[in-house]
């Protein structure tokens, strides 16, 4: 039987298909939008005095270089993550390859044949399989952290970077026209005319109006900058947790595989015996060719003549 690529129980525990497909909570499932929620808001009740609307400006910086990393990390995970599936891949060819020129031979049953749980193959679909649990793992632990980390401070920074520079916008609006409400005003004054009541209850309506565009922008730009800042230079609070992810998904990673590779060691006896067994069926024939190629050497042949 040649080797094929067909699935093989996994010696992990049996236990671990069903807490793979465990979904996380809800608030397991945005443990960064949680942080940046709670610390923000808390950031902004205690530090607003030393909030500035002028600071979103070397902070929109700070973010950028912060989603070009994050873009990064994903990137990077999702190919470290694909190069193992390939490199999975390319060892299963490989042990096809060793299989085909094994065939017919004594070895084939501790190479290639799948039957036989102690060969080669039995142990290398064995940690096909695994990797291939593993890569899900990863992608879980690892790579759906990563992404959900970008897509949270993406969403939520750029949502209020467009929420500032309406509110913005409507605050230069106000202003532009109270101003020009107020020249009118201080034009007919100035001209000992008195204003037209309608004219006052439309500058003190469109004050009001600015005073309040005034006061919305200036709350929405400080808790802007609280979560910029928090997104930015508190960072680090959000990295934490997935490289302990990261770690512990390598530690676990190691140790299912080298379960697997334990079952190695057998298998290198059973080769050996495989061998050894099929050596000593021909002893004597391979003692024979060597003493007919020791008589047809030249050095004997010279021997033979000088007797003569």
């Amino acid at each position: 039987m040649v080797m094929t690529k067909e699935p093989a129980q996994s010696p992990t525990s049996p236990t671990r298909e069903k807490e793979d497909l465990q979904k996380p909570t809800a608030v397991e499932a945005s443990p960064v939008a949680s942080r940046l929620s709670r610390c923000v808001e808390t950031s902004y009740q205690t530090r607003r005095d030393s909030l500035h609307a002028l600071d979103l400006v070397p902070l929109t910086k700070d973010y950028e270089v912060l989603r070009k990393r994050l873009r990064s990390l994903v990137a990077t995970a999702k190919h470290f993550r694909l190069v193992t599936l390939q490199a999975d891949e390319a060892r299963l060819t490989m042990l096809q390859a060793l299989t085909d020129l094994s065939i017919d031979s004594p070895i084939y049953r501790c190479i290639g044949d799948t039957t036989n749980e102690g060969s080669m193959a039995s142990l290398q679909i064995r940690m096909s399989t695994e990797t291939k649990h593993s890569g899900d793992r990863f992608q879980k632990n690892v790579i759906d952290y990563a992404a959900e980390w970008e897509s949270v401070v993406n969403t939520q920074i750029d949502a209020g970077l467009v929420e500032v520079k309406k509110l913005r916008e409507t605050l230069n609006h106000y202003e532009s026209k109270v101003e020009g409400l107020r020249k009118k005003t201080n034009s007919l004054e100035s001209k000992g005319k008195t204003t037209p009541d309608r004219k006052m209850e439309r500058l003190n309506r469109n004050e009001a109006k600015l005073e309040e565009a005034a006061k919305a922008y200036e709350d929405k730009a400080l808790k802007q900058c609280a979560l910029m800042e928090e997104a930015t230079a508190q960072g680090w609070r959000d990295l934490h947790p997935l490289v302990q992810r990261l770690v512990k998904w390598e530690t676990e990673r190691c140790d299912r595989e080298s379960g697997v590779l334990l079952g190695g060691k057998p298998y290198l006896e059973f080769l050996d015996e495989t061998v050894s067994a099929s050596s000593d069926s021909t002893p004597k024939a391979t003692e024979e060719n060597a003493d007919t190629v020791d008589q047809k050497s030249p050095a004997n042949s010279e021997t033979s003549e000088t007797d003569k």
